[in-house]
């Protein structure tokens, strides 16, 4: 289903919202100084963005806030703390709730979700819908930078397509057709964007890196960051995570041809290119 902008403005942009924000700011102000790094995500649903946001926001120095949609607040004009506000509260919210997302629960025991020691690192795991904003709106990044005043960190994780798209058919009302336009569409958006972003702006990893090398792949992320991979925090994250990763391409009906035909669009994207359904 495409995204309604103009439902997503007017949504941003209620008065209860400016009002809490007008509120937390300046219980939340004195936080911001010490600020070093501006975290987003593009990428794809249900490609473990959450994971790795609820990861990064147990580290004592970092708050990445989940399903925020920082963008959409930045599109109705809300300012640097305003923003940064309505996510360190977002990120208490969701810790208030036991942190449980379709169906599963991020929270991690004896760790710094819904607090912190130090703010360092601040930003939203939004992957699918920021991308879509990004194609929508090409200056969105600039603007971001600009807003927030603080250097820009963005990670895209990616996931074997097939488990996306039939995740995306299976949870929406798309037909998996549409599920598949919709991944490739986000997928060219990422590919002009990765073209146009410096390497030490961008981290890409995978959902099954992730998994199968959690110390691994989270410490190059923290990293990356500006953030110290401490033992304690790798070791409580390590035992977190899963085993395995949820293969739900197997959980639908594949039309003749059409396996084929992704894996020949998967061929066109370097960071896709190693990606088969059988893989």
């Amino acid at each position: 289903m495409p995204l309604d902008f103009d439902r997503l403005r007017n949504a941003a942009g209620r008065p209860g919202d400016r009002l809490r924000a007008r509120y937390l700011t300046p219980l939340y102000r004195p936080d911001f100084e010490d600020l070093e790094a501006y975290c987003m995500f593009l990428g794809y649903p249900r490609s473990g963005h959450s994971l790795v946001g609820s990861l990064l926001s147990a580290h004592p120095r970092a708050v990445i806030s989940h399903e925020l949609d920082a963008l959409k607040y930045l599109e109705v004009g809300f300012d640097r703390e305003s923003l940064f506000s309505m996510i360190l509260d977002r990120d208490r919210e969701f810790t208030r709730n036991n942190r449980e997302w379709t169906g599963y629960n991020y929270g991690i025991e004896r760790l710094w979700q819904g607090c912190y020691e130090q703010l360092n690192v601040i930003g939203d795991k939004k992957g699918g819908q920021s991308t879509t904003w990004l194609g929508r709106r090409p200056d969105i990044l600039e603007r971001l930078r600009d807003t927030v005043d603080l250097p820009l960190r963005i990670i895209h994780v990616v996931r074997n397509p097939f488990d996306n798209i039939s995740t995306s058919h299976r949870k929406s009302e798309r037909t998996l057709r549409e599920a598949v336009e919709a991944y490739f569409k986000r997928a060219g958006i990422n590919a002009r964007a990765r073209e146009e972003i410096d390497d030490d702006v961008w981290f890409e990893t995978s959902h099954e890196a992730l998994i199968d090398d959690p110390p691994e792949v989270l410490g190059d992320l923290c990293r990356f960051l500006g953030l110290e991979p401490f033992d304690y925090y790798l070791e409580r994250c390590d035992d977190f995570i899963f085993d395995s990763p949820s293969l739900s391409r197997h959980e639908i009906t594949w039309p003749e041809g059409l396996v084929d035909e992704i894996e020949t669009r998967l061929a066109r994207h370097d960071f896709l290119s190693g990606y088969t359904f059988d893989s």
